[in-house]
Formats: C-alpha cells, structure tokens, sequence
C-alpha cells in the first residue's frame, strides 16, 4: 500500500507497517531536526502539521518524551498515513 517511503535513519528500521517509533536523544539536546523523505515524487510530507521540506523540522525537545506526527500523503488519499515518533530526552 505504500512501499516507498522511508521516514528516518534510526533504530528500529522504517518499516511502512511500523506506525510507531521511539527516538532516544542525550540529555544535553534541546533541539532535534527529523527529516522525513519519500521516494515518490508526488507525496508530501507533514511534520506537526507543517509541511517539511528537505532540509527537516527542527523540534524542540525538554526533557521527557516529546510526541511528533509524521503524515505522508501520497497521490491517492487512501495511501496517506500518519506515524508517531516519540522523542525522549532523559533527565
């Protein structure tokens, strides 16, 4: 249904099933950019609501777990999906 977009470089591997993710960042950063790519031209890709461009979206994260929405919407609207990337920052 949508094979071809990958969302980020990290650990777990994107999976287009995969509709959730934890990113753990260190303590001394205040501010992550995610860079959300796809491989189809026609798709865009929102980060919170924004639309990002290539260059990502700069996130601020406090301490704890800051929640970020991914949407990618492709040419087809029943293509669209939306993934939860949870940003932790320990104390």
């Amino acid at each position: 249904l949508f094979p071809y977009t990958t969302l980020f470089r990290s650990s777990p591997i994107f999976a287009t099933g995969t509709l959730s993710y934890t990113l753990t960042v260190p303590n001394g950063t205040t501010t992550t950019t995610l860079t959300a790519t796809t491989t189809n031209a026609g798709a865009t890709v929102y980060i919170n609501g924004t639309l990002s461009g290539g260059s990502g979206t700069a996130i601020s994260t406090p301490v704890g777990v800051t929640p970020v929405t991914v949407t990618v919407f492709a040419a087809s609207i029943e293509d669209t999906k939306t993934y939860t990337v949870g940003i932790v920052r320990s104390a």
